[in-house]
């Protein structure tokens, strides 16, 4: 349940802090604007004594009540401009009679014109009036059809006139307008922007006591009792750490309760990781070698359940409990810093530059196609001294062989990425450092017909395995589909039509989602719908996690057994 609480509480704390930003700007905006300059008073002509009301030549108002056909709930004297008239009103809207005869007036362009002059002071020259026959967003708390007169002033002032009665209904302006924006964005009512108490509103408060009572709730799922406890007073124990053929590397000293993960840290072992052992990205797996622990939903998102069953787990979600012995794969490399030369650096697709990296000591047999390096970001000096560098995973795009012994990545730009951005800003000449390789991703032996399925940056460990599976001289049929937005997006589009019309018994695929497509819907529908047989293929998958994810779920139902996959958030 926590991996799962934790997915939400991020994109959840993404909506509604993007709401949160959207009020403070909002109310920042709303607060720096001039109130009177909203309300429109700089372009407001003072206020003028009404005049005296005529004491004779008028209809009384109860003959204009005894004259009305229609039902009258209230009865109002008023002036428009110079003619005093009586306003009746019913529930079903109001009128207006000229009180010296009782005939109806209407207000028309004309008098709504003198109207808006005559509230108005300024340089702007008034415009020809508008009818407007419903109220519009400027004017919706009013009823009725309305005038609407602008003025070609600096503010872009525009004056309602009541067509009914003939008084001011509004005064508006680009200040106010520019309020009005504000308010509709921080009181979150899109439509009438009046709604203090709407749905949006209501869940986006919601949203933000979930992310509150979610966010307690991982807090102390993240705390154990252990945490409270002095280090002095807690059980010693110890991991004896090995490398998959059994040999020790070393015994690591613990305090009970630790993640093996940050047990490791302490000792200097750095295990590969992206999420700093959130249990998010799937890099720090290691294998129990007696009484493993149950796996744990994060175990099962990112270890295959065949290496589940042989004892293998996240070492940042294993707890160190008692003395324990673990084996973890590329021992030797956890513990080397390796450094390299940038040789080239070239764009592949707007988002993708492929790095080009000889190491001062040659890559060797061990930098298996599949396999992926961390290199090691640095990062700015902090208040209080420097700061350990960050590591980036980044698979192998090319077999080193084939590449002189150098090691190619495939490097995706990701707005805002430490490790991305430092990575596209290489250049030529560039030092880099960097521990490696890692990884379970890696060909199967045998003669099953392969089948590939990658999209982003993905193609970088499938492109560099395809490359070793048809340099090697086997036989065995050879499938590649790759999904894209757009055409533009492909990498080595032209690398692999070649090898296409080199080896007969390979074919590739493009499928781009601008089409209404997507590469694991072309797979289920074009191949595995077709080719009942084609379920026992060995299948190979590497992509940003949504695709993956699908591509996995497809498989699963589709009764294919052979599925290795590559996670690590690429």
């Amino acid at each position: 349940m926590t991996p799962l609480l934790r997915k939400m509480h991020k994109w959840v704390g993404l909506v509604v802090g993007l709401q949160f930003l959207l009020w403070l700007v909002s109310g920042m905006v709303m607060s720096l604007l001039d109130q009177d300059v909203v309300e429109g008073m700089a372009h407001r002509a003072p206020l003028k004594a009404a005049a005296e009301w005529p004491r004779t030549g008028l209809v009384a108002p109860a003959d204009v009540l005894a004259a009305s056909r229609k039902p009258v709930e209230s009865i109002d004297s008023r002036w428009l401009l110079q003619v005093p008239a009586y306003l009746l009103k019913n529930g079903e809207g109001s009128w207006l009679l000229d009180a010296r005869n009782g005939a109806p007036l209407a207000v028309g362009a004309d008098q709504a014109l003198e109207v808006a002059r005559a509230d108005y002071v300024g340089e702007g020259k008034a415009g020809q009036p508008q009818w407007v026959a419903k109220p519009t967003l400027e004017i919706r708390k009013h009823r009725g059809a309305s005038w609407r007169v602008d003025f070609d002033d600096a503010d872009a002032t525009t004056i309602y006139v009541s067509a009914v009665d003939g008084r001011i209904l509004e005064r508006r302006n680009a200040t106010w307008r520019l309020f009005d924006i504000a308010w509709m964005l921080h009181i979150m009512d899109y439509g009438g922007r009046e709604d203090f108490n709407n749905s949006l509103l209501l869940m986006a408060a919601l949203g933000g006591l979930w992310m509150a009572l979610s966010g307690i709730w991982l807090l102390c799922t993240s705390l154990r009792l252990h945490d409270f406890v002095p280090a002095r007073l807690l059980p010693a124990r110890q991991v004896t750490v090995l490398d998959e053929g059994g040999k020790r590397i070393g015994i690591v000293k613990s305090r009970h309760g630790d993640s093996v993960f940050d047990a490791l840290a302490r000792a200097g072992i750095r295990l590969p990781s992206n999420c700093g052992g959130g249990q998010s990205c799937g890099l720090c797996e290691v294998r129990a070698c007696h009484n493993a622990p149950p796996a744990s939903s994060s175990d099962g998102d990112h270890i295959p359940d065949q290496r589940l069953r042989r004892g293998h787990r996240l070492a940042c979600g294993m707890a160190v409990t008692s003395d324990m012995e673990i084996a973890v794969s590329h021992g030797a490399a956890l513990m080397v810093s390796r450094t390299a030369t940038v040789e080239r650096v070239r764009e592949i697709t707007p988002t993708l530059r492929e790095v080009v990296l000889r190491p001062d000591q040659k890559a060797g047999a061990d930098f298996r196609p599949g396999s992926y390096v961390q290199l090691h970001i640095p990062r700015a000096r902090g208040l209080f001294g420097p700061r350990k560098s960050l590591r980036r995973s980044y698979s192998l795009s090319l077999p080193v062989a084939q590449a002189g012994g150098c090691v190619t990545l495939l490097v995706r730009h990701v707005a805002g990425g430490i490790g991305s951005s430092y990575v596209h800003a290489l250049k030529e000449g560039d030092q880099v450092a960097f521990n490696g390789p890692f990884g379970e991703f890696a060909l199967r032996r045998g003669r099953n017909e392969k089948v590939f399925i990658g999209g982003g940056a993905g193609m970088a460990p499938l492109r560099s395995m395809i490359r070793a599976q048809l340099e090697s001289g086997a036989k065995e049929t050879v499938r590649f589909w790759y999904g894209a937005r757009a055409a533009g997006e492909v990498p080595y589009r032209e690398e692999f039509d070649e090898l296409a019309l080199r080896y007969p018994h390979f074919s590739w695929h493009v499928v781009l989602s601008d089409n209404g497509r997507r590469a694991h819907e072309v797979v289920r529908d074009e191949f595995l719908a077709r080719q009942p047989q084609a379920r026992d293929c060995d299948f190979y998958v590497c992509g940003p996690p949504a695709m993956l994810h699908a591509t996995r779920e497809m498989l699963k139902e589709q009764g294919a057994q052979r599925v290795s996959f590559d996670d690590f958030k690429i």
